[in-house]
């Protein structure tokens, strides 16, 4: 019996734009479409797709800066504030630019305020909820979102006295559960709810199934119960997707997203142990004076134990659309619904009519080949070799599972995460980096997959591979040095010290070498997270792939701009560095045409459209050509890791305290043995 996990309910519109992703890598962003017209949009999708939020929300603040329509102004900025309240734990940021939208735009008033209404319902902010409610009910009495709202004032009454253990006023759902039911009690973190048997998805159903399976779920698992519409039964399949307790609202049209709920993404209760010392950061006269300079006195620090927590699995999209897929291993098992339906050695595998059609392996030549309408688990003795249709190639621990997109098979890997960092951390490193520069890789790149396995619970992946921040190999990639890191930090994670959101795991973002500068998320992507701030980094200027220059016709860079919309045909007599961040990444150039000049936004243009290393640069107009002297490789947030390897070699630095200089505010947590 297949054990499947509880998610929140999601809008059709953002169901719908998840599946339809493009696959465009980043370093060709641009070069067929236009910045302020639709390829924003694309940026910002295939951004979320693979992880990348922050750069999703510069692609949205661009769509909202760079747009002349008021209805895509509205939309960007209702897609920014899902962006930060569901990916990245800001829901404060996200209920500033719902005001933000109803001081603007006055007509769109009533969707903000319903909107930020039901943020706070899901914060569990009741008497906040209903005020605010309240008041828009009142200031807008026939607007849209009107009957919704007086509705999410009843869900909020009927939480907030299930939570206090009070009597319910006022009026409630008749399919709402009483306020003294106490529904079992479980730990609802992300991670508890992903095995090997989950389905890749439930997309094989309806959206109405499907809406009333969470819900049910939901009601089981969850510590507050959700309340069940009265009026769900009678939305028939065609309607759109009924979000978690509330009515559908057929008249909203299709291209306004709706708010989102905040998934569920409690940890169990964290202890933290004050007793525990870990070594500080050095200090930047420490670091020019080297290993003889001045001894760093260790500091306390927050540990948290977190050892209830069970292995989380990670779901790794390897194939979006495969034409054919063969699959080879010693004792290939296909299962449907739990069952096994075929069994040997290798498959080939197509989609005809909408169905997954064995058409080689077959032994029985005489008979109909197997044939399959939903998805198929696959299962083996040693790891699966998974080789598409164009010939690419990866063996996978784990289990494989099988799904019809679009007449193409879709491939998700599934296996637990201390196996999937093995074919992580070849990608990215080099057996020969000392141990400690391993170890400190290694709890970076778990942290970060931790952090989107619990963020992505509505999703039918976790991460893409070889797109986004991590690499995935496999284990044709897996090498002793990277495997020892993996095994002697197993369950360590990096977690938020304190403030708002202490004891969670951190969007531990990383970069190859961040020039002896890291950038601060702040200046770089519009939003700041604690951790990534800018500072001085002697270490990584001392490492590899520190320094480059490029050069480029001045045409080149003006067909460039053509492309992207950001200029006209018009011949293009010079470019340079306009404004810079706090650690020197250039945000702006002036692009100078005859008789006029214009801003670029070069946050894609630089390492999207002219494949640079990094913004880390400076650009020196040459007449009929531009030179661009840069250092670093990659965004510049978080842990370098070459300037990790530097202080693994001079320092002798143990992993912790590597990790502390690069995420300042940060402690480690033992999340499973």
């Amino acid at each position: 019996m297949r054990v499947r996990r509880s998610r929140p309910l999601y809008s059709l519109s953002v169901v719908i734009s998840m599946l339809m992703i493009m696959v465009t890598p980043l370093a060709s962003f641009g070069q067929t479409v236009s910045l302020v017209k639709h390829n924003l949009k694309s940026d910002a999708v295939y951004f979320e797709d693979v992880g990348q939020y922050l750069e999703a929300l510069v692609a949205y603040d661009h769509m909202y800066r760079f747009n002349e329509v008021p209805e895509k102004k509205v939309r960007a900025l209702m897609e920014r504030a899902r962006i930060l309240a569901v990916y990245l734990d800001a829901p404060e940021a996200s209920r500033k630019v719902y005001q933000k939208i109803r001081r603007e735009f006055p007509s769109r008033a009533g969707q903000a305020w319903y909107a930020e209404g039901r943020l706070l319902v899901e914060m569990e902010r009741w008497n906040d909820a209903q005020t605010l409610l309240s008041e828009y009910r009142k200031q807008l009495p026939n607007d849209l979102y009107a009957f919704h709202a007086q509705y999410l004032m009843t869900v909020a009454e009927q939480r907030r006295s299930k939570a206090n253990n009070t009597p319910v006023t006022g009026v409630v759902s008749n399919n709402a559960p009483s306020s003294e039911q106490k529904p079992e009690k479980q730990s609802v973190d992300a991670s508890k709810k992903k095995t090997t048997d989950e389905p890749i998805s439930q997309q094989t159903k309806t959206p109405i199934e499907n809406s009333k399976e969470a819900v049910k779920q939901q009601e089981t698992i969850t510590e507050k119960a959700v309340i069940i519409p009265p009026d769900i039964d009678s939305v028939s399949d065609g309607d759109a997707l009924v979000e978690s307790g509330l009515p559908d609202i057929d008249s909203v049209p299709d291209d306004v997203p709706l708010p989102i709920p905040l998934p569920k993404r409690r940890l169990p209760h964290v202890q933290p142990n004050s007793d525990v010392i870990v070594p500080s950061v050095p200090t930047d006269a420490a670091a020019k004076e080297g290993a003889g300079g001045p001894a760093v006195k260790d500091q306390k620090a927050f540990y948290y134990q977190m050892s209830e927590v069970e292995e989380p699995t990670v779901r790794i999209l390897l194939l979006r659309k495969s034409p054919l897929l063969q699959l080879v291993a010693k004792g290939l098992q296909f299962y449907q619904n739990g069952e096994l339906v075929w069994q040997g050695t290798q498959a080939v595998v197509k989609v005809i009519h909408g169905r997954l059609v064995l058409t080689g392996g077959w032994q029985y030549p005489n008979e109909p080949a197997p044939a399959w309408a939903g998805p198929i688990q696959v299962k083996a003795e040693e790891p699966i070799r998974v080789v598409s249709g164009s010939g690419n190639r990866k063996s996978v621990r784990g289990t494989v599972w099988l799904a019809v997109r679009d007449e193409r098979i879709r491939v998700i890997n599934h296996v637990g995460i201390e196996s999937y960092l093995r074919g992580v951390m070849p990608v990215s490193s080099q057996g020969s980096w000392p141990a400690e520069a391993l170890k400190a890789q290694a709890i970076a790149a778990r942290t970060f997959a931790y952090f989107q396995i619990r963020h992505r619970i509505h999703l039918e992946y976790d991460m893409v591979d070889q797109h986004g921040e991590q690499g995935y190999g496999g284990v044709g990639r897996e090498v002793a040095p990277a495997d020892a890191a993996v095994a002697e930090t197993r369950g360590r994670i990096l977690v938020l010290t304190q403030g708002v959101g202490a004891g969670m795991p951190i969007y531990a973002k990383s970069t190859t070498n961040n020039g002896g500068r890291s950038a601060d998320s702040g200046d770089l992507f519009t939003f700041s997270l604690p951790y990534l701030v800018f500072q001085n980094d002697p270490w990584s200027e001392k490492g590899k792939m520190v320094s480059w220059q490029r050069r480029y016709a001045l045409a080149d860079v003006g067909q460039y701009l053509v492309n992207r919309g950001v200029v006209g045909a018009e011949e293009l007599v010079g470019f340079r560095s306009d404004r810079v961040s706090r650690s020197g990444r250039m945000l702006t150039a002036t692009a100078v045409m005859k008789g006029r000049k214009t801003t670029v936004p070069t946050q894609f243009f630089l390492m999207g459209d002219l494949k640079l290393p990094s913004m880390l640069t400076t650009v020196q107009d040459k007449g009929e050509y531009v030179v661009f002297q840069g250092y670093g490789f990659g965004h510049g947030l978080g842990y370098s890791k070459w300037g990790g390897v530097v202080m693994a070699k001079v320092l002798k630095s143990v992993f912790g305290r590597i990790l502390a200089f690069y995420y300042p505010g940060t402690s480690l947590a033992q999340a499973w043995h």
